[in-house]
């Protein structure tokens, strides 16, 4: 992902299959750490918050807090510690601590392919631009409920670039849509998103194209079509530049 993208910066990232039992009651962490749970539950404390997290949940940890935490029945879930810019940290805590330290993840099908990627790629090294990709997409998913409320209007906005990600759009016909300026609607999605809208539709394509060369045998051209693309070359440029791999070397190195 472009560094100028305002998002958490991962650390690193595990998948735990069915574990039974924590090695330790307690943890202290030197980054923020997130469990994100695919199947089973666990009870937790984190400073004052107390709760139950199952299938779905998020529960996140900030840096330096003891992580007290119990398995009631075995836990199929990815363990992901990252850094969070300095400035952010602030609305973060007080979303957490409104949460009670916890987020939950509607099961969509963009849920389920994050979570099918990064249990691929666990193991596997030299393939941390990826990693960072997939975990931004899960943080984009992990916050939309919990900014609904908030801003009802950005939430529509953000519904509508991912349903037309993958055809041609323009962002000024995106905010006349919605009644606004483009500069109205690219200020407030970034201020809430921490990213532009167009930002926000070139991770989704990429996904989309990543998943494509994977999955698929057609050539880059017909992959760029699907993804909102006017040619692969132009594809080629942008996957290179926001994932640091070409394609071609994507598409040998990591089909399995």
């Amino acid at each position: 992902m472009n560094a100028s993208i305002r998002l958490p910066k991962l650390v690193n990232h595990v998948f735990w299959d069915k574990k039974e039992h924590f090695l330790l009651k307690q943890d202290t962490y030197l980054t923020w750490i997130l469990f994100a749970i695919e199947e089973g539950d666990f009870t937790y404390r984190i400073h004052q918050s107390e709760g139950h997290a199952k299938k779905g949940d998020v529960v996140i940890c900030p840096p330096q807090i003891a992580f007290h935490r119990k398995i009631q029945t075995p836990l199929s879930f990815h363990a992901i510690s990252f850094n969070f810019p300095h400035h952010e940290i602030g609305s973060l805590q007080d979303m957490l601590q409104e949460k009670e330290q916890k987020l939950f993840i509607p099961p969509t099908t963009r849920l389920f392919e994050n979570y099918q990627q990064l249990r691929k790629l666990h193991l596997l090294s030299d393939v941390y631009e990826l990693k960072q990709h997939y975990f931004h997409d899960l943080w984009m998913s992990m916050i939309h409920k919990s900014l609904e409320e908030r801003h009802p209007v950005l939430e529509q906005i953000l519904a509508y670039l991912e349903e037309h990600a993958h055809h041609s759009i323009e962002i000024k016909n995106v905010a006349t849509k919605f009644q606004l300026t483009s500069v109205q609607l690219i200020r407030s999605f970034k201020k809430v998103y921490h990213m532009t809208p167009v930002q926000y539709l070139t991770s989704i394509r990429l996904k989309k194209a990543a998943n494509l060369l994977l999955e698929t045998d057609w050539n880059l051209d017909t992959i760029a079509q699907e993804c909102g693309y006017e040619s692969g070359y132009y594809l080629s440029r942008i996957f290179n530049k926001h994932m640091e791999i070409r394609p071609s070397e994507y598409r040998k190195i990591n089909r399995f």
